[in-house]
């Protein structure tokens, strides 16, 4: 009996084991290739600040801090930092961008809106919310976006510097690079201001 034969043999005896094997790795290996391969990368887009506070906003900051180890020109600027995670300082950059993408997508703000605004129906992180917690009612684009810019945004201040760094994750360089513009503009404004 050839040796080919006896292989042939045993794998039809054992088919179920067979084919349950071949099944097995073809579900191992899609169930990878969507949840982990199909992730979008994300990019990092940095600015960086620096905020140099006048003497009077010096002062008054030395005062607020009074008795204690912190330096008042650190308290002020990380203060003027914080203003980006704020909503009132993120929801214009947002109505911005969108504006500007609506333009460049040659269509009305509306109408681009409605079109970005419907989920994918089979996208991978739809099955799982669904299966995890049921039909949730969608979230407007404009109010994504806001939260996703305040969870996405990372803003440091550099030890014993006036320097602030703006860093952006998002899923397109472009629009990393100008959301971190955007609010180091907003911080410079609100520094400006004051």
């Amino acid at each position: 009996m050839p040796l080919g034969y006896h292989y042939l043999r045993l794998v039809l005896s054992r088919w179920k084991l067979v084919v349950s094997l071949v099944v097995g790795c073809t579900l191992a290996a899609l169930a990878l290739s969507v949840f982990v391969l199909a992730q979008r990368p994300t990019f990092d887009s940095a600015a960086r600040l620096n905020i140099v506070p006048t003497s009077e906003e010096l002062g008054y900051a030395s005062r607020f801090v009074r008795g204690s180890t912190f330096d008042g020109g650190s308290v002020l600027l990380q203060t003027y930092a914080e203003f980006a995670h704020t909503r009132p300082i993120v929801a214009p950059i947002v109505d911005r961008y969108i504006a500007e993408q609506a333009r460049a997508a040659g269509q009305p703000v509306g109408e681009w809106v409605a079109k970005n605004s419907v989920p994918s129906p089979f996208s991978p992180g739809r099955i799982i919310s669904l299966l995890n917690y049921g039909e949730a009612p969608p979230v407007p684009l404009r109010e994504d976006l806001i939260d996703n810019v305040i969870k996405n945004t990372l803003i440091e201040s550099v030890e014993g510097t006036y320097l602030v760094r703006i860093t952006v994750s998002w899923d397109d360089p472009q629009s990393a690079a100008w959301f971190a513009n955007a609010l180091a503009d907003a911080i410079v404004e609100r520094a400006e201001r004051s």
